[in-house]
């Protein structure tokens, strides 16, 4: 497996590291510690409480945040943060722009607890090649600088951003250890353990030999798939959650669906049974397009992806100036200045016609002679002219076959990665 497959594969390493955090917090109530709700009533300084008598807590007294803190600390102290520089600055920006709106904006949990309390977040950048990222409860957001990295968009960074933020907003490590609370007069501290390092992936690729050794009997295997059913549910509401939430901020939404297509594509096929703790990615990718498509919102995917982009390229050709138009490296046309239009200004039209031509579907047969035959059309869209052909000493008919043979290769292209 190369460096980069391993790096993206990581990405869902997110929610192991949490459940492996959740297995031994559950483990350690086993040994005495105390509760969440004997934290909460046994503190130094009684809580204010509402005109309905329930308990108010400032984020100083929250024990979810307390919780959330405790956790976030002892992590950094094995991690090498990135405190300064314009990634740094970029996922503050990010984050900080997200975590307003989050706080405005109630979302309807599917997992997890719907009771909506604002948070503040707070968002580290991890010195880190792989492509993870993970929360803890109370709002505490780690970003691995491979992710920062393998986003292609602020869209696409936004999206995870905000699916970490589903996270904590709808409470999932509580409802977690309240799921994993239930099991435990069946486990041992050990097995929950052997749980925790077979989520985490300590027992490499053998990961059945490793559960094997601790784990003896079929019922302790349903335990471990009722855990990552509750994990499975928890991943479907934060990607959920994040695409709601953009319908909010000026980020587009369809990110979520580019950044998990491309994530699926890079991944490598593992069939993990009861041991899978997030729903497959290609799963995740037809959930995010359909959940669009009932919001009305349109999958335009050189938006959230500019990668995607047709580019303008000034280029000469004898005495005479032309712009070139390409997606991918793919050369899709040139054109000559028309109509008081400089080649330049004509280029840069055509191409964001052409942007949004491919992110509604063109398709090759779309590709044809002008009614007047003095040119070529995709769809209702006049590309090229007799002038261009002229300019390029060529025919007409010669820039419509590399036009659709362009546009083919780019659909094409378009196909393999966005079809999972």
């Amino acid at each position: 497996m190369s460096d980069s497959e391993d790096g993206v594969r990581c990405w869902t390493k997110g929610s192991r590291l949490l459940l492996l955090g959740l297995v031994i917090f559950a483990a350690s109530l086993l040994w005495g510690r105390p509760s969440y709700a004997q934290t909460s009533s046994t503190s130094a300084k009684p809580s204010p409480t509402s005109e309905s008598g329930s308990i108010v807590y400032t984020p100083d007294t929250d024990p979810e945040v307390k919780l959330g803190k405790e956790a976030a600390q002892e992590d950094m102290k094995h991690l090498k943060l990135i405190t300064s520089g314009p990634e740094y600055e970029r996922l503050q920006k990010i984050g900080q722009e997200l975590a307003d709106v989050a706080d405005r904006y109630p979302i309807p949990a599917l997992w997890g607890y719907p009771n909506f309390k604002p948070f503040k977040f707070s968002f580290y950048l991890v010195d880190d090649k792989d492509v993870n990222a993970y929360s803890y409860p109370g709002g505490f957001v780690f970003v691995d600088k491979g992710l920062m990295d393998f986003v292609h968009s602020d869209d696409e960074l936004a999206a995870v951003l905000a699916h970490e933020m589903g996270h904590v907003m709808h409470h999932h490590i509580l409802k977690l250890l309240h799921e994993q609370g239930k099991l435990q007069n069946i486990l041992t501290p050990l097995q929950l353990a052997a749980i925790g390092m077979i989520i985490a992936g300590h027992f490499g690729d053998n990961s059945t030999a490793g559960a094997g050794f601790f784990l003896a009997n079929g019922s302790q295997l349903y335990q471990i798939a009722r855990i990552n059913g509750y994990s499975v549910h928890a991943e479907e509401d934060a990607d959920h959650y994040s695409i709601l939430l953009l319908t909010h901020t000026h980020f587009d939404p369809a990110a979520m669906y580019t950044f998990m297509s491309r994530l699926a594509n890079t991944e490598t096929p593992q069939e993990l049974g009861i041991l899978r703790d997030h729903p497959p990615t290609p799963q995740r990718v037809e959930a995010a397009k359909n959940l669009l498509a009932s919001l009305h919102i349109p999958l335009s995917i050189t938006t959230a992806d500019p990668t995607w982009r047709a580019n303008v390229t000034d280029v000469k050709k004898g005495s005479g100036d032309l712009a070139q138009i390409s997606v991918k490296g793919i050369v899709v046309c040139s054109v000559v200045g028309l109509d008081g239009e400089s080649a330049h200004e004509r280029a840069v039209a055509l191409a964001a016609k052409l942007d949004q031509l491919l992110d509604s579907g063109l398709q090759a047969y779309e590709i044809h002679y002008a009614p007047n035959g003095e040119g070529i059309m995709l769809r209702n869209t006049l590309f090229l002219t007799n002038a261009d052909a002229q300019a390029q000493g060529t025919s007409l008919e010669q820039l419509k076959q590399s036009l659709g043979n362009a546009i083919i290769q780019i659909l094409q292209m378009r196909q393999i990665e966005f079809s999972n």
